[in-house]
């Protein structure tokens, strides 16, 4: 069987260029963890670490498991903080919103939906497909009644339909509104914009720049939905009932369907680039092609092929505004390019090598420049930490006007990152940590643009006491930088 081979592009949406001069960015890793226990889904919290789901399940019994990896890139142990009695169990859908988890599994009783909060059970619901709305409120359906449950005081409140209507469910729409879908007969399907008050407050119709007749068939189903918004348009992502893969819809803000992309493939990893353009994915399976793709909103809104030497797999958008795409190459390289060169990408060697077609892949965003990449391809599970370093036009220098040391996360109770980034060339460097008497507690040699963990010991193996530390860098070049850091147990 062919093999892939990973690609990583980064995008550059800044188009100034410093000092007259072009600059580039590359890639490096600088970590890589083999992840402890499998898990079902994730979550990112606020603080930069990240919450790892694991659904487990016996012959009679469920069981909800967690594991963290702290922003220091530790792994905790797994913790169980729920568990039910129910019989032959498996997740099939989680999602976080409104600081709420949403886990829906599947029994032999049919499917049950548990919601968190903090992990403690505030409700487990049967197998309505329903729509959260808020914080304390979700969407459902009956044939001819929609509800609004409130699921702390199991308050309820309702929209009824005429007898004649069918209701076919529930989609997000924006903030403070969501769309129903409803059929009068066999022919003819409407869309209405309710209030999350259940009041009606529009009839979705079709502009005829889209080039529609009717409504497109999607599937008012919420589980699968995501929903962008660019300037006064709201860019949606639904299955379609009448083709495989998705359709991505756009509306106006006057809920009018002014473009519709629905062509036997699947598009995902949506990036707003700017107030008119969006980047975005399509996957076409039985046609084997992958194409990076742009919407260009104007007087008319059309869509354009990127043209790329390699086939897109993922991609992921960084706090810096870098864009991150995994590519299929036949070459195990990364490419990286500036907004102004796009798509003209600039390519280096990377070692490792991934089968992105047989591999889950997850991505989570860091400070300093960082993210994260989870390659699980079933015989081998990492996440792997990248660095994004930004060269000037020589290709040699790296961006950084002098050198820079950051320790992080600081507070630190377990470890602490110490990372040093330079533009002199074969330097030589020293990391020394003191006390706050100024005695010497641990040493490394470290080479420029990489990383070094303390573990809060000695040089003894011993752990040192709490308090203020510093973290002192001497070069070869005679430049020293100090850092406070505060090590808490």
């Amino acid at each position: 069987m062919f093999k892939h081979q990973l690609v990583i592009f980064i995008i550059c949406l800044c188009s100034v260029c410093l000092f007259g001069q072009d600059h580039h960015y590359h890639a490096i890793c600088v970590d890589s963890l083999q992840v402890p226990y499998e898990y079902n889904c994730f979550k990112q919290n606020t603080d930069g670490s990240i919450t790892f789901f694991q659904i487990s399940s016996t012959l009679n019994e469920i069981s909800f498991n967690k594991f963290t990896l702290s922003y220091d890139l530790v792994f905790s142990g797994l913790e169980t903080f729920y568990t039910d009695q129910v019989s032959n169990s498996n997740l099939i859908y989680y999602s976080n919103l409104f600081g709420n988890e949403y886990f829906k599994v599947s029994t032999t009783r049919g499917s049950l939906f548990y919601i968190f909060r903090d992990e403690q059970l505030i409700r487990k619901l049967d197998s309505h497909i329903f729509l959260p709305i808020d914080a304390s409120h979700i969407v459902y359906n009956t044939q001819t009644k929609y509800y609004k449950l409130n699921i702390i005081t199991h308050d309820l409140d309702s929209l009824s339909l005429s007898p004649i209507y069918l209701a076919l469910g529930s989609l997000p729409y924006n903030n403070q509104q969501f769309l129903i879908k409803y059929n009068s007969d066999l022919f003819h399907q409407y869309y209405l914009v309710i209030n999350n008050d259940l009041t009606i407050a529009d009839t979705v119709t079709v502009n005829e720049s889209s080039g529609l007749n009717d409504l497109p068939d999607l599937n008012f189903n919420p589980q699968h939905v995501t929903i962008n918004q660019l300037g006064g348009y709201i860019i949606m992502l639904a299955y379609s009932n009448n083709l495989e893969g998705n359709a991505l819809v756009v509306f106006n803000d006057q809920n009018e369907i002014v473009y519709i992309l629905n062509d036997y493939g699947t598009v995902y990893d949506i990036i707003v680039l700017d107030q008119s353009n969006l980047a975005f994915l399509y996957n076409n399976e039985s046609m084997h092609v992958r194409f990076l793709m742009k919407l260009v909103f104007g007087d008319i809104i059309y869509n354009d092929v990127i043209p790329t030497e390699s086939f897109p797999y993922r991609q992921f958008i960084d706090p810096c505004n870098l864009i991150v795409t995994l590519f299929y190459s036949n070459e195990n390289v990364l490419g990286i390019s500036e907004l102004s060169d796009f798509p003209n990408y600039q390519y280096s060697g990377l070692t490792e090598q991934y089968s992105l077609d047989q591999a889950q892949i997850n991505y989570w965003n860091l400070a300093d420049s960082c993210f994260l990449i989870d390659f699980n391809t079933g015989s081998s599970h990492y996440i792997k930490k990248f660095r994004i370093i930004g060269t000037t036009d020589n290709h040699d220098a790296l961006a950084v006007s002098k050198p820079v040391l950051k320790c992080y996360p600081n507070p630190f109770h377990s470890s602490i990152t110490i990372e040093y980034l330079s533009n002199i060339k074969n330097e030589r460097t020293q990391i020394y940590i003191y006390n706050i008497k100024g005695q010497l507690v641990r040493s490394y040699q470290s080479d420029k643009n990489t990383s070094i963990k303390w573990d809060g010991k000695d040089k003894y193996g011993r752990y040192v006491s709490e308090g203020v530390y510093l973290v002192n860098l001497q070069t070869n070049k005679e430049s020293k930088r100090a850092n406070k850091i505060l090590f808490l147990k």
